[in-house]
């Protein structure tokens, strides 16, 4: 980096349907970087209870901490089509 770009900071925005759990470290060592302002948008937060997968005939919980590390919205009410 250069020193004219030293102190730029760029504005990151990444827009996915749900909370993935190998997404999350990535995501954060992202967030942790000075120069990258992150912003992580979600769809959906199913992913964030256990839920049984159905191509599997099983449940899923997670053991990584889908959402720590970095700023989030999610976007559920703007594309709520169940109403």
């Amino acid at each position: 980096m250069t020193i004219e770009n030293e102190n730029k900071k760029y504005r990151l925005a990444y827009f996915v349907t749900h909370p993935i759990q190998y997404q999350a470290p990535l995501l954060k060592l992202l967030s942790a970087r000075p120069e990258i302002d992150l912003k992580v948008f979600f769809v959906r937060d199913f992913s964030l209870s256990a839920h049984i997968l159905h191509e599997f005939s099983s449940g899923a919980k997670w053991d990584t901490p889908l959402l720590s590390g970095y700023g989030y919205s999610f976007l559920h009410k703007i594309f709520d089509t169940d109403s």
